[in-house]
């Protein structure tokens, strides 16, 4: 499985959980509000996890080496990086569906 396949994956089931579990929620109380919930919830989340990631990342490079830089050719830095973006890739797209399902259901 290419890279890019396996984070377009992993994004799509980022993003569709919440709606997998808001849908039945929704349907049994007939009100929309409860998908929009859990995929602002879900965004947030995601980018509460990107953020305590970094600086954790960024602590522990400040206590091994005393500066906030990495070694930007390392395995490890390229793959902290690559689950980084993907993070904030699926924490955008759930806020952003959140605000779109908002605008649509709720005017």
């Amino acid at each position: 499985m290419s890279p890019f396949f396996k984070k377009v994956l992993i994004v799509f089931t980022l993003s569709a959980v919440p709606i997998l579990i808001g849908l039945p929620i929704t349907l049994s109380t007939k009100d929309p509000l409860f998908i929009e919930l859990f995929l602002i919830i879900t965004g947030i989340l995601q980018l509460l996890v990107l953020n305590v990631r970094t600086s954790r990342a960024e602590r522990k490079n400040m206590k091994k080496s005393g500066t906030y830089k990495h070694d930007k050719q390392s395995d490890n830095y390229l793959s902290f990086v690559s689950v980084q973006r993907t993070i904030l890739l699926s924490g955008v797209i759930n806020i952003a569906l959140s605000i779109i399902y908002f605008l649509i259901f709720m005017y």
